[in-house]
């Protein structure tokens, strides 16, 4: 199969190969309703025009036909009505290429002989033939506003640039060190994208205002890099700003189109990509590829939001051993990590100060995101959670017991053990006590500043209810657990008293996070789901769903209204928690087991199994 093209009322399919034969097929039943005669070979290509009336097919027999496939069918068993009614002769050697201009007037075709030429669809007619390319043309289009014919062929590592209207070269665009191999350009052909056999894209800006036959010179804005293989082929989604690219490296990669930065890649062709193509409601990619398969993919998320992985840190692992836990400070300045390695770090989050009621910007204060502060080594085994104190002073970390130290130096303050491995723990809001949650199925309260044991309640005797998550109501009166029971506990904080319970998730419960405003809890459970609860009556207000694995952990960005989660199955997710609604996704290598968003939802830092770090930079969110 050479070529396929779809007639405008989008009821026909015309498709081409080497049997020298266009057939015509009802695409609603599938039936071949007739077949086009009169090729004396190979069949490379076909288009048809705006109005739908005709069909303009090339061939390697040198000629070019066009075809009536505007008047009905009298009858489906023969080709009464579609009927060949010219045939373009000039071309030396195989016609490689047709397209009909976006006006209907003007045919434009290659070939072997390296021209390409311009003909009138109406009589025939041979306008112009454009010469300048020193080898066969590989690339031929035309501009949407019918302006322009771009071309390059495969020695010359340049576009070529057109006049439509008299045929004459008005551009030679260079820049690229390797044979063009992709191309496209906007609509309104201000801009035009070139990838290469050199795995670079360049977009460039042809300059306004612009008469018939003037020269110019095109201006490259940006060159992406990423791909790892040739570029095979590009689509521009103005609506959007979004560049889609497929190459020979068995990536498709997103780009926003007037930044030139990466959005995201998807990966998943055994062999390179062939092709791809957008939906007419700009929300999927179809793509073809080597291996013989079609993929239709959802960009409807995780693009026009995104986590621009420009600003992301990638750092070698941060910690020996995985990262259990990430924790920020209220002031937004510092992220501690907790480790199986006995070890926690304090890292430097803040791309500005606070001055008043402002936020002072620091230029180039990005190259300080993820700087490490300090490390405090004090534990002597796994450290499996952290808590920061309300004025973002000291840290709380617990393990095989409890150590309380300084944040800004690592300095301890004292220590307190504790019988059992802790896996949760927080601090109350007027910073005074800390409940912890244990293997040893109960809730203890301490009080932070001497470590007296104030009290223990719970009544977890069943060795499926370790304590995994906690959380203290904004008011300080109510501690809730949650843990492998698959239950969430409400308790009165001072007396220890039972207030009730939640029963939704089916599986153990990893993660508990409460709104600042006391009014919604949210839950994550092995079961792959994140819940959403109001605490006025305690009932379930929302399911999410959208990890492939058990979700572990998940962060609130209150300003914003945004939750962001991860899991075992590697990736990120940013949801909007007022409807559930899927904004940005984005995978790593290994499972995640923590997370922390910015209340702002500028900045976002994982970890897990890997022990790396990821702190990443969020836009448009």
């Amino acid at each position: 199969m050479n070529a396929l093209a779809i007639t405008t009322d989008n009821t026909k399919l015309l498709s081409a190969s080497n049997d020298k034969y266009i057939h015509v097929w009802d695409l609603i039943q599938g039936k071949c309703l007739t077949t086009l005669t009169g090729h004396t070979s190979y069949v490379n290509a076909i288009a048809i025009s705006p109005t739908g009336n005709h069909a303009v097919s090339a061939s390697s027999d040198n000629t070019i036909k066009i075809w009536d496939i505007a008047t009905p069918f009298s009858n489906l068993n023969t080709n009464e009505g579609m009927r060949l009614i010219n045939t373009l002769y000039g071309h030396t050697d195989s016609v490689d290429k047709v397209l009909i201009t976006p006006d209907g007037r003007r045919i434009v075709s290659t070939s072997n002989d390296k021209t390409i030429r311009i003909w009138d669809l109406t009589s025939g007619e041979q306008l112009f033939i454009l010469r300048g390319h020193q080898s066969i043309i590989n690339i031929l289009c035309i501009t949407s506003d019918n302006r322009y014919i771009i071309s390059s062929s495969i020695e010359d590592y340049a576009v070529k640039i057109w006049d439509l209207e008299n045929g004459r070269l008005v551009s030679t665009v260079r820049g690229h060190s390797n044979y063009i191999s992709a191309f496209t350009s906007t609509p309104d052909s201000k801009w035009i994208v070139t990838g290469s056999g050199d795995k670079t894209i360049k977009i460039w800006m042809i300059p306004p205002s612009l008469g018939h036959s003037q020269e110019f010179q095109a201006i490259e804005l940006f060159t992406l890099k990423g791909h790892i293989n040739y570029i095979r082929s590009l689509v521009v989604i103005p609506e959007r700003k979004l560049l889609i690219s497929a190459a020979a490296d068995k990536m498709i990669k997103i780009w926003h189109f007037e930044t030139g930065k990466e959005i995201r890649t998807l990966q998943s062709a055994a062999e390179g990509y062939n092709a791809v193509f957008v939906s007419l409601d700009h929300r999927r990619i179809i793509s073809t590829a080597l291996d013989n398969t079609i993929k239709l993919w959802d960009i409807s998320y995780g693009v026009d939001a995104c986590i621009n992985k420009d600003i992301q840190l990638n750092f070698e692992p941060a910690h020996t051993d995985d990262i259990n836990n990430i924790v920020l400070s209220s002031d937004a300045r510092r992220a501690v990590s907790a480790s199986s390695d006995g070890r926690l770090k304090v890292w430097n989050i803040s791309a500005s100060y606070s001055a008043g009621s402002a936020s002072i910007y620091l230029p180039g204060a990005e190259t300080q995101l993820g700087r490490e502060i300090c490390v405090f080594n004090n534990h002597t085994s796994a450290v499996h959670c952290a808590a920061i104190t309300p004025d973002s002073q000291k840290c709380v970390s617990a393990g095989y017991g409890i150590r309380i130290w300084m944040l800004e130096d690592g300095t301890e303050i004292s220590a307190f053990k504790h019988p059992e491995w802790i896996f949760a723990i927080a601090v109350t809001p007027d910073g005074k006590w800390v409940v912890s949650g244990s293997s040893e199925h109960t809730l203890k309260v301490w009080e932070l500043e001497s470590g007296r044991l104030l009290g223990s309640f719970g009544d977890f005797r069943d060795p499926s209810s370790w304590v995994r998550a906690i959380v203290i109501t904004p008011d300080g009166r109510k501690v809730i657990s949650a843990g492998l029971d698959k239950t969430i506990k409400i308790w009165d904080l001072r007396s220890g008293r039972e207030l009730g319970i939640l029963k939704a998730h089916q599986e153990q419960i990893n993660a508990l996070i409460i709104s600042p405003d006391g009014k919604t809890l949210y839950s994550a459970s092995h079961d792959k789901t994140i819940k959403i609860w109001q605490t006025d009556t305690w009932q379930e207000s929302l399911t999410i769903q959208g990890h492939l694995a058990p979700v572990r952990a998940i962060a609130l960005a209150t300003l914003k209204g945004r939750l962001v989660s991860v899991s075992d199955d590697g990736t990120v997710i940013i949801w909007d928690v007022n409807n559930g609604n899927l904004l940005v996704k984005t995978n790593t290598d290994s499972k995640l087991y923590t997370a922390a968003i910015t209340n702002n939802a500028e900045f976002v830092v994982t970890g897990g199994f890997s022990g790396r770090i990821n702190f990443y930079h969020c836009e448009n969110l």
